[in-house]
């Protein structure tokens, strides 16, 4: 396990398994940007899905940021760009092929953006916004318009109960072309931080074992 920066400076932390590596994946986060806690997520999916994985800062420069700063002011800061460029850039760091990326909430928002960069041969998005808020709506896409074009297979996790996500964001996500696992009485942000609230152990651990499934699956095709 090791931090380093991108040629853009942007923060990055890499993981590595304990046997031989199948796949790469590179790893969008939530609001809490490169957390510990996004660091455990990359050992942890390092050694279940046995791949080299990276996670990407999402908030380089404003690392500092409290959680309500990042609400009021870290989206608008967010580049698009710049975050689909690190992405390609994490990837080829981690010098394996194939590599899927994943992302968190806002990073689920991104990671399905990513399928038009064409680098990544699987997207997973663990309740990804589906409709941006300002200022992301509009002149920047929407993930959407990304999925009915992505020529790889694109999964979205997220629970019924989402408040964030309705039901018919996930239908209209469906209708897009993405496959959509709805987990029922699930809230948001259930699967991927202990210490959130939302978290559903018995859920996060049974759809955590299936993602696994998928990457490994579509790293031995």
């Amino acid at each position: 396990m090791s931090r380093a920066n991108l040629s853009s400076g942007t923060p990055v932390f890499r993981a590595d398994p304990d046997v031989a590596v199948e796949r790469g994946v590179v790893i969008l986060p939530d609001i809490g940007g490169l957390s510990p806690n996004l660091e455990r997520i990359a050992s942890d999916v390092a050694e279940s899905c046995a791949a080299a994985v990276a996670v990407v800062e999402l908030f380089p420069g404003n690392e500092h940021l409290t959680f309500p700063e990042r609400l009021e002011f870290g989206l608008r800061d967010i580049s698009e760009p710049r975050a689909l460029a690190d992405a390609v850039e994490a990837a080829a760091l981690l010098r394996v092929e194939p590599v899927a990326v994943m992302g968190f909430c806002i990073g689920g928002a991104l990671a399905m953006r990513a399928v038009h960069v064409g680098r990544f041969d699987q997207v997973v998005a663990w309740y990804g916004m589906v409709h941006l808020p300002p200022p992301w709506a509009g002149d920047k896409g929407n993930p959407l318009d990304a999925v009915r074009r992505a020529e790889v297979p694109v999964l979205q996790v997220a629970g019924d109960a989402d408040e964030f996500i309705s039901g018919a964001d996930l239908d209209e996500l469906e209708a897009a072309g993405a496959t959509v696992w709805r987990v029922a009485g699930a809230k948001h942000a259930f699967a991927h931080d202990p210490a959130h609230p939302n978290h559903d152990a018995a859920a996060a651990a049974t759809m955590w074992n299936a993602v696994a499934g998928v990457l490994s699956v579509a790293g031995s095709a």
